[in-house]
Order: C-alpha cells, then sequence, then structure tokens
C-alpha cells in the first residue's frame, strides 16, 4: 500500500486537479491507519470534484473513524443538499446509526437499499458486521451469503 501511495503522490503532483489520486490517497490512508491524512486527501478530492457522492461518503468516513459523528452527518447533509445519493453515503448512514445505537436509523438504511442492485449487497454487507460484532455469528454469515448472491446479480458498471 505504501507503494500505491507513491504512486498516487506522483499523479498528484503531475495533475494536481484531479480529484481521483486525492480519493484514493484517501481510502489508502485511512487502510493504512492515517486518518488525519485520509481526512484532508479525502476533501481535497471533494473540493476539486463537488458533484461525487462517493468524496462525500469518503470525507464522512474520515469523520466517522475519528469518532467525529457530528461533522459526518453534516457532510452527507451536505451531499444531499446537492441531490447527491448512492450506496455509500447510505452505509454511512447505517454506521452512523449503528454507533449511536439508533435501531431505527439502521432499519431505515436497510429499507432504503432493499432489492436495489448495486446498493442491497452494500447494506447486507454492512448488516453482516452488524450481527458479527454482536457475536452473532451464524445470522452473520447468513447476510454475508446474502451480500454475495446479491452482488452476483448487479448489474457490472
Amino acid at each position: 500500500m505504501e507503494k500505491e501511495a507513491q504512486t498516487y503522490e506522483l499523479w498528484v503532483k503531475s495533475y494536481p486537479r484531479d480529484a481521483l489520486p486525492y480519493r484514493d490517497l484517501g481510502v489508502n490512508a485511512i487502510c493504512l491507519g492515517q486518518l488525519e491524512k485520509s481526512l484532508s486527501e479525502s476533501q481535497e478530492a471533494l473540493r476539486l470534484e463537488p458533484d461525487n457522492s462517493t468524496n462525500y461518503a469518503n470525507v464522512a468516513g474520515s469523520y466517522v473513524s475519528l469518532n467525529r459523528f457530528d461533522e459526518a452527518k453534516a457532510t452527507i447533509e451536505q451531499a444531499r443538499s446537492h441531490k447527491l445519493d448512492s450506496p455509500n453515503i447510505h452505509s454511512t448512514l447505517y454506521i452512523l446509526a449503528f454507533l449511536r445505537n439508533d435501531t431505527a436509523g439502521m432499519e431505515q438504511q436497510i429499507a432504503w437499499g432493499a432489492g436495489k442492485p448495486g446498493a442491497e449487497d452494500q447494506i447486507l454487507s454492512t448488516q453482516a458486521d452488524t450481527e458479527a460484532y454482536y457475536g452473532r455469528l451464524e445470522k452473520a454469515r447468513d447476510f454475508t451469503r446474502r451480500a454475495v448472491g446479491s452482488a452476483r446479480e448487479a448489474p457490472v458498471g
């Protein structure tokens, strides 16, 4: 991952107005545990490409990782004010609801994703994580199987 980050850094130097390397640097940084770097790279991607829902979800996800839940929620609301929506945004809303012990909020995101190709699998996977967290491993495995099945059914691209 460090080599990958070097490639993205070179990309940024060559094309500083391209949001993609910043977005990928943000994801890379969070995987490496560099939470503040993830936030700053994701914010730059959002600044460069404010009409991309993934950028909002990445910024919100970075805020969640930093335990800055109100800022994460505000970022999602900003995306919604721009009429942007995506499975990533709903997964982040589910995670925020989980962290706030808001069962109704979690259920709302589950209902949103139900039966939606390309969204259902992501929400089911997040549900699987929740079940595993609570030690309900058989339920977690079931949700994982359902997520895989849903992903296989979803159209590519």
